[in-house]
């Protein structure tokens, strides 16, 4: 579970965030819908510990993640246009993305078949998106 108390963010003069509250259950996928700089971002990157909220505090199964990191093992998050290192192979950037989140788990080679990832593994991204079919390659999705 995850739990933001009244999250305030302000960038220069700008408000970012204002007394934000939320309560996003264990298990549960959600979205963020709003117009452009409406705070969603801020939002997603101050559960990341991207950005530091100038007042209130984020709850992870009841304990408060500043300082901690370990927390993030348990969260997934995708973005809405995933940016990778353009010169990277997408088995170098599920390498690297393991390795940033120090992974010492077992693959999950269903997950990894299913997604055809050996057919197109030592292919980057941009090369993937010109060469297949839409829908045949679900490379953000995954990772």
């Amino acid at each position: 579970m995850i739990e933001l108390n009244n999250i305030s963010k302000s960038f220069g003069k700008t408000n970012a965030l204002k007394n934000v509250s939320m309560h996003l259950s264990a298990g549960k996928c959600f979205g963020l819908i709003g117009p452009n700089a409406c705070g969603k971002t801020t939002i997603i990157k101050s559960i990341l510990s991207m950005v530091v909220p100038s007042a209130g505090n984020i709850l992870f199964d009841g304990k408060n993640i500043k300082g901690e990191v370990s927390y993030k093992n348990n969260i997934g998050y995708m973005p809405q246009i995933g940016r990778y290192p353009e010169n990277m192979s997408i088995k170098q950037v599920i390498d690297m993305i393991r390795d940033i989140r120090a992974y010492q788990g077992i693959e999950d080679r269903e997950l990894y078949d299913a997604f055809g990832i050996d057919q197109f593994g030592d292919k980057n991204e941009n090369t993937i998106w010109r060469n297949y079919p839409e829908g045949e390659c679900h490379f953000s999705i995954f990772v």
